[in-house]
């Protein structure tokens, strides 16, 4: 009887690590699988105002509609400040974000008197999707390595400032 129940509960503990295991490992392929939707999404933008500039300077003035988090102008941004659509930036944070990005994609945030942290980090997930949108909109808007301080203002407008 002890033999039978001693070998129930090495199946059960067995069954929970491989569920732990198995859990674990969908967590993380669900995040890369988000990490790389908003790049694919920052991708597509960037290409779709880039042929937009194209036309431009073929002398074409069509600007496309519905471009998410294209500067409200719809010209390319020629400043080193963008402004655009608000993204719920205020009600994150009260202060000015950093964010930068380097030549190989990674991207730090700094948020009020915190250390810079990679964006990965990032585990609040209505704080991470806003960040998210704020680096496609600076990759939209000046290229793909940038430093730029964000904020919004009362009337819900985001600002975006390059630094580099």
């Amino acid at each position: 009887m002890n033999i039978i129940l001693m070998t129930l509960g090495l199946i059960a503990v067995l069954l929970v690590a491989i569920t732990a295991y198995y859990l674990v490992k969908l967590l993380k392929v669900s995040r890369s699988a988000r990490d790389n939707a908003s790049r694919f999404q920052a991708f597509t933008q960037q290409q779709l105002l880039m042929q937009t500039r194209m036309d431009a300077l073929d002398g074409e003035t069509v600007v496309p509609k519905g471009l998410l988090g294209a500067p409200e102008s719809g010209a390319p941004a020629v400043s080193d400040t963008v402004t655009s659509a608000g993204v719920g930036l205020s009600e994150l944070s009260s202060g000015v974000v950093f964010l930068a990005r380097d030549s190989a994609g990674d991207v730090s945030v700094q948020m009020g008197d915190r250390p810079p942290a990679p964006l990965t980090y990032v585990l609040d997930p209505k704080l991470r999707q806003v960040l998210q949108r704020i680096v496609s909109q600076a990759t939209l808007s000046f290229g793909y390595s940038w430093s730029i301080l964000a904020n919004e203002d009362n009337e819900g407008r985001l600002h975006l400032r390059r630094l580099s």
